[in-house]
């Protein structure tokens, strides 16, 4: 019988540490993010977690931001997206690893792709993670899968 427990997952580009749902696979960084800029689903400097069948993906990312507020990196990262997408709904609280947080969901009609963007300011870096998935997923069953993924988050020792 396959092994359906949560397995955890280090990143070693951006300091985190979560669980991943079983049947899922983590894909590392291979560079650095420097552009602060939202570059597609599941772009090379960014660590990604996708499921078997590759519809869901969580895409993870941080920067130094120095001294920013919570609101004004939401709102670059924001502005940051491509044309293509929308924000549905304005930004919620929510916290990540017990740091205060803000939430959105995003539509890409012609890329038939939804997301759900987070946003956390942690020492000084700044954290977006993007749960996407096509469109025909329900919004329940990705608001619980974010959910759990978010409650297994925690920032690795040395960035606490």
């Amino acid at each position: 019988m396959p092994d359906r427990s949560p397995q955890p997952s280090v990143s070693g580009s951006y300091g985190f540490e979560l669980d991943l749902p079983p049947d899922w696979r983590a894909h590392p960084a291979t560079a650095t993010w420097v552009s602060g800029r939202i570059e597609g689903r599941c772009p090379p400097a960014w660590d990604c977690f996708s499921d078997a069948r590759d519809a869901l993906t969580l895409a993870v990312a941080a920067m130094d931001v120095g001294e920013v507020t919570l609101g004004a990196w939401q709102e670059r990262v924001d502005r940051s997206r491509p044309a293509i997408c929308s924000n549905t709904a304005p930004p919620t609280e929510t916290t990540l690893d017990g740091e205060h947080a803000l939430r959105w969901p995003v539509d890409c009609p012609s890329e038939g792709l939804r997301a759900v963007d987070l946003v956390a300011v942690h020492r000084g870096r700044g954290y977006v993670l993007i749960l996407a998935s096509p469109s025909s997923v329900g919004d329940e069953e990705i608001r619980e899968l974010l959910d759990s993924l978010l409650a297994t988050f925690h920032f690795a020792p040395q960035h606490r």
